[in-house]
């Protein structure tokens, strides 16, 4: 009774010796290993496998102790029903044990099938040498799987390696010492760790209340990098999100993520097709740290989830940080919903459309088209608010005509004409209530980049109704930018990576962390497979005007893309740079001064209207008559973008044949 426990090892003894000078100090002992598994003798191992392998044995010489019964009797079915009795019992026995072996369950139910089908056999047949053989080949497989199951382990004894010591989380402690400890950016703070994500490890920082807020963990995220011991760029800052989504989260509450190098935003995401979810209106522009995926606002739904008004929005950032690849992934996604008609205007002339001016419902790429279609723009809205009250909505219906999205690519040069700033200043203040919708994209948002004036027609006024819709907020030198467009929401553009694609999408997300925009590598490519929605015979009506101004602008665009091939004269680049430099405005032609100057599409369309259809040859024949020497390139050009615009078809059965469209007389209005 007073022994020492069974099977503890006495402890080890431990003389304890000085230590002199020159000696190193003793080694501790180390803790006993654990012993390894029993192995058992020879006898205990043949005992346990013989008392798991009787009931084989037993099965054995009841199978054919049963078949001869019922043989013998002359009730042959009697043992068939108790031969498939039996199976039932021994599926019904086996199918729990095997629930980690499906394959296994089955080959055991089959081998009990099959023994009831011998033993019905025997019963009916008798027993015979062939029987026999049979039974001994039914038996075989399950009796060596049971002894398999039950045969004795043998265990090898060897030592278990210790289990392995944890050691204290240098990254969070690091953390804790230099950023929020004595002196730190955050002193005060506490820190805890969260659940896990996709691409790195997650903290939250909880603030001393009353003196710091998330701006605070906002603005030291240098530091928390140098503590972390990596680059500025593998530190994600935002607010902590709320309970409810479309909630912001509390003040005294920050999430920091910490990247791993291979983290979700490491690699340029490829557009894969159009993402738009048609019943919030939404589409995705690119991943999250964690991988979750930032949306941006292409129309309104009301609480049904029908769309019911435009979207508007404000892009602002560095050259080459990826405005112009924004404005092309919506454009697409716009032209893929089939509720929108698409309206580009472009300061350099088409260069920052990527391929799309083909594709776009109105192109609007020269100094003198710019004008021409925000007039157009502005008949609509008006036509249209007369249309929503003579049908007593409140609202923008579809079925009435589509949605319009109004893309302005360096914005700073078209709004430097008075006319222009005007009338996209309108757009933005009335024009979502019909379906219209308008994202200018300027590299800074101040007075003088959005046409200057602070009064009720200045910039104020224009970037404060932008910014109240979608904001893509890229890299930019300053944070200035960030002041002017998101007033007190804490995010740094200008520390976001150098590289082209990185934003902060703001206004419709309540998150602020940084964004990898989802890049469409060959925009020409996918534009083909969408077709954006035609706008409806009220709205062409609205858009032309008394100077067809809608109807001639292909005509326009053609003669804009033959100057670009020949090059501009003296005078119109003179034009532009006085633009640039505030000497001169671009006013609107007047009817008469384009009548008097008739392009190639112009003498195209005549040749064809002239002979109800023709084949290219006799057309290029028409237009040089009519015009004078001109190349074939120019005419395959003008058919090609009547073709587009849905004036003109290919015959069918008349290979090069071009004639009049069925709509394009419905077009004409």
């Amino acid at each position: 009774m007073f022994g020492r426990r069974k099977h503890q090892a006495p402890p080890a003894f431990q003389p304890r010796l000085p230590v002199l000078p020159g000696m190193a100090p003793p080694v501790p002992a180390q803790p006993p290993v654990p012993p390894g598994p029993t192995v058992r003798s020879a006898a205990n191992k043949l005992r346990h496998r013989a008392r798991h392998s009787v009931l084989a044995w037993l099965a054995l010489a009841a199978m054919p102790a049963l078949g001869a019964a019922g043989h013998a009797t002359a009730h042959g079915y009697a043992g068939a029903a108790a031969g498939f009795l039996a199976a039932a019992v021994a599926i019904w026995r086996l199918w729990p044990r095997m629930a980690k072996h499906p394959v296994l369950r089955w080959l055991a139910a089959g081998w009990c099938a099959l023994a009831a089908g011998w033993l019905a056999w025997v019963s009916l047949a008798g027993l015979g040498k062939a029987a026999l053989l049979v039974m001994m080949g039914l038996w075989l497989p399950p009796y060596l799987i049971h002894w398999n199951w039950h045969r004795a382990r043998h265990g090898h004894g060897k030592a278990q390696p210790a289990p392995p010591i944890p050691q204290p989380d240098q990254l969070l402690t690091d953390l804790r010492t230099h950023v929020c400890g004595t002196g730190g950016k955050v002193a005060g703070a506490t820190i805890s760790e969260l659940p896990a994500a996709g691409g790195g490890r997650r903290f939250a920082f909880d603030l001393v209340r009353g003196r710091q807020t998330t701006a605070t963990v906002l603005g030291a995220a240098k530091e928390i990098a140098s503590a972390a011991g990596i680059s500025r760029d593998r530190v994600v800052t935002e607010a902590m999100p709320g309970d409810h989504p479309g909630e912001s989260g509390p003040e005294h509450r920050a999430m920091v993520t910490i990247l791993e190098p291979d983290h979700p935003q490491r690699g340029i995401q490829e557009f894969a097709g159009p993402t738009l979810d048609m019943a919030t209106g939404l589409y995705e522009t690119g991943p999250y740290p964690d991988g979750a995926m930032a949306r941006e606002r292409l129309f309104k739904v009301n609480e049904k989830g029908i769309p019911y008004r435009g979207a508007s929005g404000l892009t602002c950032g560095a050259p080459e940080a990826g405005k112009s690849a924004h404005a092309t992934h919506r454009l697409l996604e716009q032209m893929a919903s089939g509720l929108f008609a698409t309206v580009a205007l472009d300061g350099q002339r088409g260069a920052s459309l990527y391929g799309l001016a083909g594709w776009v419902t109105w192109p609007a790429l020269s100094p003198q088209e710019w004008p021409v279609c925000l007039r157009s723009m502005l008949r609509l809205m008006v036509d249209r608010t007369m249309r929503i009250v003579a049908a007593g909505i409140g609202h923008w219906d579809p079925d009435l005509g589509p949605f319009v999205g109004i893309t302005l690519e360096e914005a700073h040069k078209i709004l430097a004409v008075p006319a222009c700033l005007t009338a996209v200043k309108t757009l933005l203040q009335e024009g979502e209530k019909v379906g219209i919708g308008v994202v200018p994209s300027t590299q800074f948002p101040s007075q003088m980049e959005l046409g200057g004036g602070s009064g009720a027609t200045g910039a104020n006024v224009l970037r404060d109704l932008a910014a109240s819709g979608n904001v893509a907020l890229f890299r930019t030198g300053s944070e200035f930018a960030r002041s002017v467009l998101v007033g007190d929401v804490a995010v740094y553009p200008r520390d976001l990576p150098r590289e082209p694609g990185w934003y902060h999408p703001l206004g419709v997300s309540m998150r602020t962390a940084r964004v990898r925009k989802t890049l469409v590598g060959t925009p020409a490519a996918w534009a083909p497979k969408f077709s954006t929605a035609p706008f409806s015979a009220d709205d062409i009506r609205a858009l032309d005007g008394d100077d067809h101004a809608y109807s001639g602008r292909l005509a326009r665009l053609e003669e804009h893309m033959a100057a670009a091939q020949r090059g501009l004269d003296a005078g119109s680049i003179e034009d532009e740079v006085a633009l640039i430099l505030g000497e001169k405005t671009h006013t609107q032609p007047t009817r008469a001064q384009r009548a008097q100057k008739a392009t190639i599409s112009d003498h195209v369309m005549a040749v064809i209207d002239g002979h109800g259809g023709a084949k290219r040859e006799t057309i290029i024949e028409g237009v040089r008559a009519l015009a004078g020497d001109c190349h074939p390139s120019s005419v395959d050009q003008a058919l090609a973008a009547f073709r587009r615009g849905g004036w003109l078809r290919q015959a069918e059965g008349r290979a090069g044949f071009w004639e009049r469209a069925p709509l394009a007389a419905v077009k004409e209005g």
